[in-house]
């Protein structure tokens, strides 16, 4: 499978690629030129309908893994100021507003039957909180990037209804290991336990998402395992196959060796 991968070179994207080279023909675009894995990674801007056009070409499948985000690695913000943020929020509708839509948009056009959309848990984690979040749990987007990702979702449930595409919706807990300094505190906390996914089942997700003939539009909770559990994985698996390999505990980290 020919597989268009956006945001090659974010947070997420360098670090599932290497882990979905073997398995997929994958074309890279982010909106800096780079190499990962070995592959060359397109300099794209989103925001400008033609060059999404252009990523199309000679692919079956597209992953959007591209936001404007806040954070470096470090988590320390960009912003620092009413302005700064209002800066990043502006960039948020060029990248996760307008930039999903171009790709959706190009996608159909180029007839991919293919979508799978890296979407977020925020999208639950407002307040009031959730004790329980399943699929039936109320929409309760945490802040403006939640709503950025919620439109993604909604737009793809569009496009999957008025076109002949597949599209799942992976809404991801917060991605680990990738060197943010409060990676220890999670590990301590249960409920922070629970609402982590390893970047080995982020990619696992991704590979059964793109594998899955069915069902037409799917949103789903991607976390990976944990005993506090409070955050329920069952239609992705039941669904899409997502099986994951990653069990956070009190004692550490255990990797399942299923497949």
């Amino acid at each position: 499978m020919r597989v268009l991968f956006v945001g090659a070179t974010g947070v997420i994207g360098k670090r599932v690629v290497p882990l979905l080279a073997s398995e997929f023909t994958l074309k890279l675009a982010a909106k800096k030129a780079d190499t990962v894995a070995g592959l060359t990674v397109i300099k794209t801007d989103i925001s400008d309908f033609a060059q999404a056009v252009n990523l199309m070409k000679d692919v079956d499948a597209v992953v959007n893994c591209a936001i404007e985000s806040p954070y470096r690695e470090d988590g320390s913000s960009r912003y620092r100021t009413p302005d700064d943020f209002m800066a990043y929020n502006e960039g948020q509708v060029e990248v996760n507003v307008r930039g999903a839509y171009h790709l959706y948009e190009a996608a159909a056009r180029a007839g991919v039957k293919k979508f799978v959309f890296i979407s977020s848990m925020t999208v639950w984690l407002g307040l009031p909180s959730h004790k329980q979040i399943t699929a039936e749990s109320e929409i309760r987007p945490r802040e403006f990037y939640a709503c950025a990702k919620l439109f993604g979702d909604m737009l793809g449930r569009t496009y999957a209804t008025t076109h002949d595409m597949n599209v799942l919706c992976l809404r991801l807990g917060q991605p680990y290991p990738i060197g943010h300094p409060q990676e220890e505190e999670w590990l301590q906390k249960a409920e922070d336990r629970g609402v982590l996914v390893h970047i080995e089942d982020i990619a696992g997700a991704i590979s059964a998402a793109l594998r899955a003939e069915t069902p037409k539009y799917g949103a789903y909770a991607i976390v990976s395992s944990s005993e506090e559990g409070w955050i329920d994985t069952t239609p992705a698996q039941s669904e899409i196959g997502y099986a994951p390999r990653i069990r956070f505990t009190a004692e550490g980290i255990e990797k399942s060796d299923q497949k």
